[in-house]
């Protein structure tokens, strides 16, 4: 009987980058479901980057404040 790997925890986990590495994290809010679409109706919604997060700092904290317009919701 073969064994689906992916149903059973891990029993190792490794770090993808190394600790300490600088990452930039991009925010972009959308009104599609969609993972980074694209929509003409997004373009005035917020986006931004925080820059140089160190990978593995969880001390790190850093706030943004928007007042933001969302669409109105269509019925299904």
């Amino acid at each position: 009987m073969d064994v689906n790997p992916f149903l059973h925890p891990p029993v190792q986990a490794h770090l993808a980058w190394p600790l300490g590495i600088p990452l930039s994290l991009h925010f972009h809010l959308s009104t599609s479901e969609q993972t980074f679409a694209r929509k003409s109706e997004d373009a005035d919604l917020p986006h931004f980057v925080w820059q140089d997060i160190a990978f593995g700092d969880w001390n790190e904290a850093q706030t943004v404040e928007y007042d933001v317009h969302l669409p109105e919701v269509r019925g299904l």
